[in-house]
């Protein structure tokens, strides 16, 4: 586990910030904002786009080329190959179920998108932000509300809530009713959720998680923790920054990556020491961060850090592993079949700085899914900042632990969807199973543990009587 936590945290610091040269060092700054100052308005965007015919395709014929990798043979032309027609059949066949069954969460070119997008101000000096948050699901806008950013300090607009509850439970009512019942109960006459950060605990470079941090604690430790990266990769160059109209660019394809893995595992291995330091000092953070937000048990976080604690052996022998992962068949087949491409443009014109990082996956000619971040920062003499002096706001760690609590009564039975048939013929009990749709009446309705003695299932009645009332 701790090897694996060493290779996916140095993985993260590669593609976050990398490389010795000048041009290198001026695309990653700005991507942390370290330069900027003042007031400024912002408009951020994510958008994930899948073409899930196309994304199917790919998948159909990854999966095939997989079995050949794991047989460690031929597969028969005449049977499983690409060009045969067992092969078409077990394609299309695959494609449409897949199609039919995720049918509901497509528009209407059975493409699926997804957006989150906000909208407002910052002030760099001291913290203070106030962002609108939306979320578009295909062709669905909802209002998330608004996310105030306010030095140590983050308030979020209970809306946000009620927002997420509504997309998680979309299809089941009674389940979303219960949601909006327990929100209701916990928010009372509260407005907003807070969470603070001003006794983050992250004792950089040092190891120790008791020595408090004070004043927009998270920021600063962020920007700490990126000056310690770029120490660690001081010899590092990527090669993959260029420079372009207005700013500089990020660029990594598919064929490049397993090259610039193995070249990055070759460093990091030299530089095994600070590696280790760098990973644990992140980890430090990240626990003392979760402790402030999720109010857990000090002993018990502290605990769980010593216990993960990275070593320099584990970060050779996770360069090791990640050296072979990246130079292996199986990512050589995924990579050469499903085609990804990162582009991260980083530009700015008139005071205003957009950063456009763009994912793509290929297959064939076809985009098989596109992921879009967008940031734009543009400056400006000042912003109506929110008085929020007066608020009334809940805890963040009290609502999570109400949230938890949801979540395993609806678990373990205390937030059901439907209740176990009494038959009414022969006075037995039958469990709940399962909710469908019905070849025999034409609706969605409940099934339960079959009745061996009546030899029927109440669904159908209830369902035709359910469809009579709201007739």
């Amino acid at each position: 586990m701790k090897r694996f936590i060493a290779l996916m945290l140095s993985c993260v610091f590669a593609f976050a910030c990398t490389g010795c040269s000048e041009i290198e060092k001026e695309h990653f700054d700005k991507s942390m904002y370290t330069d900027m100052e003042g007031t400024a308005t912002i408009d951020q965007s994510v958008k994930v786009s899948i073409d899930p015919e196309v994304l199917g395709k790919a998948v159909v014929e990854i999966t095939s080329d997989m079995s050949e990798v794991y047989d460690g043979e031929s597969i028969d032309e005449n049977s499983f190959s690409p060009e045969s027609e067992t092969y078409s059949s077990y394609a299309d066949e695959f494609l449409n179920e897949f199609l039919n069954e995720i049918r509901i969460a497509l528009d209407e070119d059975k493409m699926f998108s997804y957006s989150v997008n906000t909208e407002g101000g910052m002030n760099f000096d001291d913290g203070y932000s106030d962002q609108h948050m939306t979320v578009s699901f295909n062709n669905i806008t909802l209002d998330c509300g608004n996310v105030y950013g306010r030095g140590d300090k983050v308030y979020m607009d209970k809306k946000l809530f009620y927002t997420l509850g509504a997309i998680n439970y979309i299809y089941d009512t009674y389940t979303l009713g219960e949601y909006f019942n327990a929100l209701d109960e916990f928010f009372a006459d509260k407005e907003y959720v807070s969470m603070s950060y001003e006794n983050v605990m992250a004792g950089m470079g040092s190891g120790d998680v008791a020595t408090a941090m004070a004043g927009n604690a998270l920021q600063k430790q962020s920007e700490v923790m990126y000056e310690q990266v770029k120490e660690v990769l001081v010899g590092f160059d990527s090669g993959c920054v260029t420079r372009i109209e207005n700013g500089t660019r990020f660029e990594l394809d598919s064929d490049e990556f397993a090259d610039l893995s193995t070249r990055f595992a070759t460093y990091l291995r030299q530089h095994s020491e600070s590696a280790s330091q760098l990973v644990n000092d992140y980890m430090a953070l990240v626990f003392a961060t979760s402790m402030d937000i999720y109010g857990s048990d000090t002993e018990d976080i502290l605990g769980t850090y010593e216990d993960m604690e990275i070593s320099s052996d584990d970060v050779i022998m996770a360069m090791e592993g990640l050296k072979e992962a990246v130079n292996s068949p199986e990512y050589k087949t995924i990579f050469d079949t499903l085609k990804i491409n990162l582009v991260n443009d980083i530009t700015t014109v008139d005071n205003t700085r957009v950063d456009k990082a763009v994912y793509t996956g290929t297959y064939n000619e076809g985009t098989a899914f596109t992921i879009e971040a967008v940031n734009t920062v543009a400056s400006t003499e000042s912003y109506d900042f929110t008085n929020l002096d007066e608020v009334n706001s809940a805890e963040y760690s009290e609502l999570f632990n109400k949230l938890m609590d949801f979540q395993m009564d609806l678990y373990s039975g205390d937030y059901t969807l439907s209740a176990d048939y009494v038959c009414p013929d022969c006075g037995e009990t039958f469990a709940y199973t399962d909710t469908a749709y019905c070849n025999k009446c034409g609706f969605v309705h409940d099934y339960y543990e079959y009745d061996e003695n009546c030899d029927k299932q109440p669904g159908c009645e209830l369902a035709a009587e359910a469809n009579q009332v709201i007739a």
